[in-house]
């Protein structure tokens, strides 16, 4: 076991919870209006207007027909929990501001409203809908209060939010699958892939993720924000960091992924 873990209960409850409210009764909820003292809700329109609760500092708005208006309550406590773990491991204080946390009844609705394929974040705002994993979202509003700036090495941000999507899946487990089936980029091919997406991609975001996970067990957060940090070309950025060709690195990156392909890392994920 690693010192920076994520229970794996936790994250398995967690996906298992967010199936099993969908079929609860929906609950009342409070008529949405302006905050007094606050400055006023800045979710965007015309989301003000819906139901919403407040738990902490997460405020929940929600078409009146949800299915899981009833269970908000745990559902903003285990994100509460999350918030919590990830600030942690990013070596961040908990968010104070306030989270608004746009519910949508699904992925029909979701995307008919936004525009978006996914749930994503913008500004203060989460737009979320179900059934589609937590992580992405909260890692995307979480990141900007951690990054003192975008990173050069666009592949790592990808990797962090795919590591962190509390879909309980081992990326050092595909990492060995992909150079088993002669899929495996190169991590120096892999460090300027302009194609990465992890909402559009499950293989260059799955091997960002191991080497994030790499980076972070090896290492630290302090090692992960040097060389996310680092304006230089990445070969030249990981001499810097380490005195070492990028070819090295990747040979201790593979190595820890065999071993975390059978057992927990940061994410908790096992093969099982």
């Amino acid at each position: 076991m690693y010192a920076l873990l994520l229970k794996k209960q936790l994250i398995l409850i967690f996906v298992l919870t967010l199936f099993i409210i969908a079929i609860l009764p929906s609950g009342c909820g409070k008529k949405g209006e302006k905050d007094d003292g606050s400055g006023g809700d800045s979710v965007q329109s015309p989301y003000t207007d819906w139901p919403y609760q407040n738990y902490g500092t997460i405020k929940f708005f929600y078409p009146t027909t949800h299915p899981q208006s009833g269970s908000f309550k745990d559902f903003a406590f285990k994100m509460s929990d999350i918030i919590q773990e990830v600030s942690t491991l990013l070596d961040i204080p908990f968010p104070e501001d306030t989270m608004y946390f746009v519910f949508f009844t699904g992925y029909g609705q979701g995307r008919e409203l936004t525009s978006h394929q996914y749930p994503y974040s913008s500004g203060d705002t989460v737009y979320f809908w179900l059934p589609s994993f937590i992580g992405p979202p909260l890692m995307e509003w979480l990141l900007p209060k951690w990054e003192t700036r975008p990173s050069r090495h666009e592949f790592l941000r990808h990797g962090i939010i795919t590591l962190l999507d509390y879909s309980s899946q081992n990326y050092h487990k595909t990492t060995l699958d992909m150079i088993k089936n002669d899929k495996f980029i190169p991590l120096a091919e892999l460090a300027v892939d302009t194609n990465i997406n992890y909402l559009e991609e499950r293989e260059q975001s799955a091997e960002a993720a191991s080497f994030v996970d790499f980076l972070l067990v090896a290492g630290n957060i302090n090692i992960f924000r040097r060389l996310y940090d680092l304006d230089l070309p990445f070969e030249k950025a990981v001499d810097r960091i380490w005195h070492v060709p990028v070819d090295s690195l990747q040979a201790a990156w593979l190595k820890l992924a065999e071993v975390g392909a059978s057992v927990d890392t940061v994410t908790n994920n096992k093969n099982e």
